[in-house]
């Protein structure tokens, strides 16, 4: 009877069009600083001490850490694609790198891609109908493609882009593959369920898979301390079930 109830729970997810209803959206925490790194990455404190770039990663951003660009679209201010979990890790350690000399770098901090539990603070309020997906207000299904990182509506945090454009690489892993785990839908997602905040359904095989147009990458700063993955199981989260 329980797997039925699931089941059934599954199905309403997919069809109804109450995703904002998601139980997991907004933890209520408030951002309680900024930060501002020597490329201009901004970036908001969270009360559990680490901090968010407001934005996904650039490409111009990438390129200058990297002296590459894999994207396939390309544009200075569009988000970098085309990259594997390995480019995105080998990006926030030199990242971590070039900025450690800095006088305003914080001590004992690095780079690092979200976690999920992360991601479950930052997303805020953020809205599907201010997203670069399907569903969103604003979408052009004409384009169907990646837009500037500093456009768009951000959430209550000022954090643009949390629930479309791209998907963004987590530093926790999944279990069923042992690759990282995405976060977030991209800016071609129809599939209700994988646009809901909880989703964590998809991840690479391994750290040099690659990828294509969907998936991107979002920084935080961290205490190298908690610079730690967590295995998870893929799936999307609904009270204390899981979906697949």
């Amino acid at each position: 009877m329980s797997k039925i109830l699931i089941y059934l729970c599954f199905v309403a997810v997919i069809f109804s069009g109450c995703e904002t209803e998601d139980p997991y959206q907004d933890a209520g925490l408030n951002a309680v600083g900024q930060y501002t790194n020597s490329l201009g990455m901004e970036f908001v404190e969270m009360p559990d001490g680490y901090y968010v770039c407001k934005t996904e990663v650039s490409q111009i951003i990438y390129e200058t850490i990297m002296a590459k660009n894999y994207s396939y679209r390309k544009g200075e201010n569009l988000p970098v694609t085309n990259i594997t979990s390995g480019n995105a890790i080998e990006f926030c350690e030199k990242l971590t790198e070039h900025e450690t000399n800095k006088q305003s770098f914080p001590e004992g901090f690095v780079y690092a891609l979200p976690s999920y539990e992360e991601w479950l603070q930052y997303v805020a309020d953020a809205s599907l109908a201010d997203s670069n997906t399907p569903i969103g207000n604003n979408y052009d299904t004409s384009k169907e493609t990646t837009v500037n990182i500093n456009e768009g509506i951000p959430n209550r945090l000022g954090l643009l882009h949390i629930r479309g454009n791209v998907r963004e690489i987590s530093r926790d892993i999944a279990k069923s593959t042992t690759g990282n785990i995405f976060l977030g839908a991209y800016y071609c997602e129809h599939r209700t369920d994988f646009l809901m905040c909880t989703n964590k359904s998809s991840s690479s095989k391994s750290k040099n898979e690659k990828y294509d147009s969907t998936i991107g990458l979002r920084v935080v700063l961290i205490p190298e301390s908690k610079n730690i993955s967590t295995t998870l199981r893929l799936g999307i989260k609904i009270g204390d079930s899981h979906l697949f």
